[in-house]
């Protein structure tokens, strides 16, 4: 066999090799997504898992905050670039924000949080306050500015829940699907309590996510765990849809 074809062979080999090593890094975004909020957890999830692989590749400590923030920031900028013609968005000075803006004007804020995990209690409240104080330095309504969170997973206290809802419940058992109702009302009460900082919090702050996390699902991907798959996951909410259909009529 001529050295050309072995060379092309080997090649060809080499690069089917790469590929199988690289199907795992993207096997779940291969599905398409059910909804919104499934994509959602899809980019987040994938940036968690690229992280996790570069960590083990150079043998790092832990995972980057400020790496995987980046790169959860690009993908939410791309996410909503693609579902909002003729609005641009940028980042905002402070807090985290996506900044939607039309003809020179800004007109919407979204904070997505993979967690509560430090702004638990009513830290929360705190981080609303500031956020809403800062889009006023951007002509942004307060009626305009939206909350995401993906998952209560990290950001529970149990103190405060019983403070809240007047029960005593663990933060792992609230989240069993038994107790999806007291979550829930926790939800509830919890969001009403920003009340003073947004104009109609139960439309403008939402969870989507109860135990499922983006970093557990990356983790489980990473280890072939096949308990934590995103697909037929039971939201607590659905609000993608109507968030963006909202944010596309502040023009």
């Amino acid at each position: 066999m001529e050295k050309d074809t072995l060379e092309k062979i080997y090649d060809t080999l080499k690069n089917i090799e790469k590929l199988l090593e690289n199907k795992r890094t993207y096997d779940f975004r291969f599905e398409e997504s059910k909804n919104l909020e499934e994509e959602l957890f899809k980019i987040t999830t994938k940036v968690y898992y690229d992280e996790e692989k570069l960590k083990q590749k150079k043998g790092l400590r832990k995972k980057s905050s400020i790496r995987i923030y980046k790169n959860l920031m690009k993908e939410y900028v791309d996410f909503f670039s693609i579902r909002m013609e003729n609005f641009q968005m940028e980042e905002s000075d402070n807090y985290g924000m996506i900044l939607f803006k039309k003809d020179k004007r800004y007109t919407g804020a979204l904070r997505i949080l993979t967690d509560l995990g430090y702004y638990r209690k009513e830290a929360f409240y705190d981080l609303t306050k500031n956020m809403v104080n800062e889009c006023l330095k951007y002509g942004i309504n307060r009626r305009n500015i939206y909350i995401i969170v993906l998952s209560h997973q990290n950001g529970l206290d149990k103190e405060f829940t019983k403070k809240i809802i007047d029960r005593d419940i663990d933060n792992r058992q609230i989240l069993k699907s038994e107790n999806r109702e007291i979550l829930q009302n926790y939800e509830k009460m919890h969001i009403n309590n920003l009340k003073s900082y947004l104009k109609e919090p139960k439309n403008q702050v939402f969870f989507l996510g109860g135990y499922i996390h983006p970093n557990l699902v990356a983790n489980s991907y990473f280890n072939n765990n096949e308990e934590l798959k995103i697909s037929n996951y039971n939201w607590l909410s659905n609000p993608m849809e109507d968030i963006i259909t909202e944010l596309k009529k502040k023009n």
